[in-house]
């Protein structure tokens, strides 16, 4: 199982329409270096928008088009421009 699970992280590391046949050099790779920043990849996608914890509404990141969009200068001028638009409860007015 360790092998399989080994040559199908490599495939989906190559893209799609490939495949592989196990080597030893795979299961020293590790999993860590075949995973990704999120933040990298949040800044590079298309659109706005932004991240947050649903069990306590809490805001982790905003991309740089949708503090554009909004004319926040900052992280946190984004985080009280949200605020403000909340009601008691914690939602969106």
């Amino acid at each position: 199982m360790n092998k399989a699970d080994a040559v199908l992280y490599a495939v989906k590391m190559t893209g799609k329409g490939t495949m592989a046949a196990y080597h030893p050099d795979m299961v020293n790779e590790g999993r860590a270096q075949l995973g990704f920043n999120l933040r990298d990849l949040a800044v590079n996608l298309p659109g706005a928008f932004f991240i947050y914890r649903v069990d306590d509404g809490k805001i982790l990141f905003a991309n740089r088009e949708l503090l554009r969009i909004t004319e926040c200068s900052s992280m946190e001028v984004f985080i009280e421009f949200i605020e403000s638009g909340l009601d008691r409860s914690g939602r969106l007015c």
